[in-house]
C-alpha cells in the first residue's frame, strides 16, 4: 500500500513565508508579516512557561500588522487550514474577538492562493501590481534571480 501525503497546513504556511520573504526584498512592509509559533507537542513544564510568557490558545497562525489601504482594518490575521481542517473552539473565540473588538480582519486560508489573495486584498494591491512585480523581477528579463519563485506566482496569477 502506498501512503499519499496529504496537503498540510504547515506546508501551505511554509510556502506563504517563502513568498513573503522574497517579496520583502522589494516591499519592506513585509517585515510586518510574522508567525507566532503556538502548536506542537510540549512538555507540561514548557506549556506552563509559554502560558506565563503570554501564549494564548487559539491565536491565528500569521499576523499582518499593516493597516488596510482603505483604512477599514488595522491589521489582518490569517489562519491556515487543510482542505478538511476546521477551527478549534479557541480559534473561533479568537476570530470573534478580532472581529468585534480588534479592528482587524480574520481570514481562513486553505491554499497559498487564498493567503496571497487575502494579503493583496488587504493591502489594496491589484492583480496588476503583482504582475508588475513579476515582470520587473522575472529571471527571463534580468540575470538577477527572481525574488518570487514561478510556482508561487502561478498559484496567484
Amino acid at each position: 500500500m502506498v501512503l499519499v501525503r496529504r496537503h498540510s497546513e504547515a506546508d501551505t504556511q511554509k510556502k506563504f513565508f517563502t513568498f513573503i520573504r522574497r517579496l520583502a526584498t522589494i516591499d519592506p512592509r513585509m517585515g510586518l508579516v510574522y508567525s507566532v509559533p503556538n502548536e506542537g507537542a510540549q512538555t507540561e513544564r514548557r506549556r506552563l512557561y509559554c502560558y506565563r510568557m503570554g501564549m494564548t490558545r487559539g491565536i491565528s497562525d500569521v499576523n499582518v500588522d499593516i493597516p488596510s489601504r482603505d483604512g477599514r482594518y488595522g491589521y489582518l490575521r490569517l489562519e491556515f487550514k487543510s482542505d478538511t481542517g476546521c477551527q478549534s473552539p479557541d480559534q473561533r473565540t479568537y476570530q470573534s474577538l478580532v472581529s468585534q473588538y480588534g479592528n482587524g480582519k480574520y481570514v481562513i486560508c486553505r491554499t497559498i492562493s487564498d493567503a496571497i489573495t487575502a494579503l493583496a486584498d488587504h493591502l489594496g494591491e491589484s492583480r496588476d501590481y503583482w504582475q508588475m512585480l513579476q515582470k520587473k523581477y522575472s529571471p527571463r528579463e534580468q540575470k538577477k534571480p527572481s525574488p518570487l519563485p514561478d510556482d508561487l506566482w502561478d498559484a496567484f496569477l
